[in-house]
């Protein structure tokens, strides 16, 4: 998590090799889990670098996501990643994880994110994701 957090790719690689648990749950309410830890990283260095719309980089998440971390580990309040990305209002990442197999709580995640109010910029891709969502649910 300490690689993930500072966006090391070659050493996170080489962990994974050695056989890390890119899975692995943290006891650690900040950051439960190596994608919760890329969004964290991402958005807090967003902020470190300042200006008047920062944009995260989250080059690491989709590595990991790639390395094969899976979207529906339970964390925290038997939360997820994606609860975590609607919730940190990273609607473009939650599109993400929905199509790369994301599917532990549809239902509840639809909720979640209907009463999330986000800008203008961001509504678009929670309307996809709430279509997503809602195609999901009817495929069953």
């Amino acid at each position: 998590m300490v690689a993930v957090a500072y966006q090391d790719k070659e050493t996170v690689s080489v962990l994974l090799k050695k056989g890390a648990n890119i899975n692995y749950v943290s006891a650690d309410p900040a950051d439960y889990t190596a994608l919760g830890v890329a969004i964290n990283s991402a958005l807090g260095e967003a902020l470190r670098r300042g200006g008047d719309h920062p944009r995260p980089e989250f080059s690491m998440f989709y590595y990991l996501l790639d390395a094969g971390a899976d979207p529906n580990v339970e964390f925290g309040f038997h939360k997820d990643i994606a609860y975590f990305a609607a919730t940190t209002g990273q609607y473009d990442l939650l599109n993400q994880l929905l199509a790369r197999g994301y599917k532990r709580d549809l239902p509840g995640l639809r909720k979640w994110i209907l009463i999330g109010r986000v800008n203008s910029e961001t509504q678009p891709a929670k309307d996809r994701a709430i279509a997503t969502i809602d195609k999901l649910l009817k495929q069953g």
